[in-house]
């Protein structure tokens, strides 16, 4: 299955995670089957970033916003 063309907001919705995140690092295309995003840097290298890692950092850094404001 080739990884899907989404928008960073698309992708961000279909994760359930913070699109400012994805917008960091750049991603811009999601590979359902193999449940990660996919990035491309220098001379076409790709990169991968399981979803289930990128819910855990974003579970993280809302805690420590909410720690930070409380």
């Amino acid at each position: 299955m080739e990884p899907l063309n989404l928008d960073i907001k698309e992708a961000a919705k279909y994760l359930g995670i913070s699109w400012r995140y994805l917008d960091e690092i750049k991603c811009k295309r999601l590979d359902p089957a193999n449940k990660k995003l996919v990035r491309y840097i220098n001379q076409g290298k790709r990169v991968l970033f399981p979803i289930d890692e990128l819910r855990r950092f974003n579970e993280q850094l809302k805690r420590q916003q909410w720690e930070e404001n409380s």
